[in-house]
This record gives structure tokens, C-alpha cells and sequence, in this order.
């Protein structure tokens, strides 16, 4: 220990370090990419793992992982660490209208950075991102799930009245006014 020391200060080297090794920003979208970047000194060769990858003591690649992540860059003896995080989330969920009468259609809107999405009751899988209209007989809660991620629209439904004129009595549900 003592000569190994000796030897290293004796020759002027300097031992092999990570200067920084980092994904900026760490968290992706199910798909994305994302740039890993690196520097070392002190170092003939580094290795990028679990792409099984030998690279340059500085330089970067770009990776897109299909879940979150943690890359390993070991130069000789020294070694770094960052995560890639594969973040499955639902930017929107909305039923509009909230409140119908029998009858009437909803229109379901939806967004997600997440892929293998799903809409209940009835729909299915469904796109990432979409729109749907439909007509719940019953009040109704949907449920959209993808991957992980959940979000619920309720929606209100009142019964139609019995009256057959009831369509034409635009008095009695004045809707159409502020």
C-alpha cells in the first residue's frame, strides 16, 4: 500500500476520476431519448454499462430505454452512476360535458406520455393521445390506465322526461344562456 503510494507520487500521476457523469433532465417519456454525457481523467479507456459499450474517456451517446435505467461508465478504477427515469403519465383526462341528459353524447379527451393505454367501460386500448364520443345511458366513471398511470372523468346522467314534446320546450332546460 505504502509502495504503490510511494510509486504514485513518485511518477506524478494522478489516479483515474470521474469528473461527471449525467442524463440531463433524467426523466423521460415511454419512447423518448435521452443523452448521456461524460468526462474522466486520468484514464486510457471507459466502459458504458448495461449498453456493453467501450467509449472514449469524454464524449456522450444518446439511449432510449424502454424502462427506468441506471448506467454505470467505469474508467479503469473508478466508476459513476446516473438513472434514466421511464416516467408513464397522463398529462389529461376530461369528459365534456360533465352532466347529460339521456341520450346525449359525452366527448372523452385524453393525453399521455405513456404507451398500451386504456379506456373502461367498453372502449379498450386506446392511442396515447385521443378523443372519443359516446353515450353513457347510466352515470358513468372512465377510467384511463397507462402503464402505471390512472386517471379517472365521471360523468353525470339525468333522465330524459317522458313528455314526447319535452324536445321542443327549450324553456324548461334553458341551457343556451348565461
Amino acid at each position: 500500500s505504502r509502495l504503490a503510494l510511494f510509486a504514485l507520487l513518485s511518477c506524478g500521476c494522478s489516479q483515474p476520476s470521474i469528473t461527471f457523469f449525467s442524463a440531463n433532465p433524467a426523466s423521460i417519456a415511454p419512447g423518448e431519448s435521452r443523452e448521456l454525457s461524460w468526462n474522466s481523467q486520468a484514464s486510457q479507456k471507459c466502459r458504458v454499462e448495461p449498453l456493453g459499450m467501450d467509449v472514449g474517456i469524454a464524449g456522450a451517446v444518446t439511449v432510449t430505454p424502454s424502462a427506468t435505467t441506471v448506467y454505470t461508465l467505469s474508467c479503469e478504477q473508478a466508476s459513476a452512476t446516473t438513472t434514466v427515469t421511464v416516467s408513464e403519465r397522463i398529462t389529461a383526462f376530461t369528459a365534456t360535458p360533465a352532466a347529460i341528459t339521456d341520450g346525449d353524447s359525452v366527448e372523452l379527451s385524453w393525453a399521455s406520455r405513456s404507451n398500451g393505454c386504456r379506456l373502461e367501460p367498453g372502449e379498450g386500448d386506446v392511442p396515447a393521445t385521443g378523443t372519443r364520443s359516446v353515450r353513457p345511458a347510466v352515470t358513468t366513471t372512465f377510467t384511463l390506465s397507462c402503464g402505471v398511470a390512472m386517471a379517472s372523468a365521471s360523468v353525470t346522467v339525468t333522465p330524459a322526461p317522458m313528455d314526447p314534446l319535452f324536445a321542443v320546450q327549450w324553456h324548461l332546460l334553458n341551457t343556451g344562456q348565461a
